[in-house]
């Protein structure tokens, strides 16, 4: 088991001062990973910006999206940050995707919220295609982003307490995670994960985390 923590970055009143101190003590004390909780209609810290500094300040601790609302973000501007963030930090970057549940980050944005599986899974195909330097812009004969440091990839784990969640982890990602709750709450969900993927014949198991609050 690993033992990562959150970065305070949804945290009113938190200045990016304390916010960086964290990431650095952290790496210190051993934790594994830092992660970020996503929201666009609320005074966060983006999460994608938050682990991009943390990645500075640091330089072993992985850095982790627990969840990104992936379908709120353009997809070639998000492949080519995610790609731009793996790059800077060696490798550090783990990206959990999941459509999120609130309309308010949609209305925000402009992006349907009623589509948003759908989107989510058009996305993931943009994402690794243009992670493995496909040309993905049409009439654009070039890469649109730098390739990550893994494999041509960074490593993808979805949220989302569905059916179609394992599905897509299956079919395009590197593991599982779930939102705050009990370990009896996340049993079931982590024990289909490692079924499907048993099924599907993917190799080794599933990465899976969990979110827990504490105060």
């Amino acid at each position: 088991m690993k033992i990562g923590i959150g970065l305070p970055n949804p945290v009113r009143g938190t200045s990016g001062h304390v916010l960086l101190e964290m990431a650095r003590r952290a790496e210190e004390r051993g934790f594994t990973g830092l992660a970020t909780i996503d929201r666009i209609a609320y005074p966060n810290y983006d999460s994608l910006a938050a682990l991009a500094a943390a990645a500075g300040a640091t330089s072993r601790i992985g850095l982790q999206t627990n969840i990104l609302l992936g379908p709120a973000y353009q997809p070639i501007l998000l492949a080519k940050t995610a790609a731009s963030i793996d790059q800077l930090s060696g490798g550090r970057l783990t990206l959990g995707l999941a459509p999120g549940g609130r309309p308010d980050d949609y209305l925000a944005t402009g992006n349907d919220f009623h589509t948003r599986g759908r989107d989510l899974d058009a996305m993931v195909d943009v994402l690794h295609r243009a992670w493995r330097g496909e040309h993905v812009v049409p009439g654009v004969d070039q890469p649109v982003c730098p390739i990550p440091v893994n494999n041509q990839r960074v490593p993808i784990l979805f949220g989302g307490g569905t059916d179609r969640s394992i599905e897509r982890m299956v079919a395009s990602g590197d593991g599982w995670t779930t939102g705050g709750g009990t370990a009896q709450m996340a049993a079931p969900m982590f024990a289909k994960a490692r079924d499907a993927w048993r099924q599907a014949g993917r190799d080794g198991e599933p990465r899976l985390a969990a979110l827990a609050y504490f105060s």
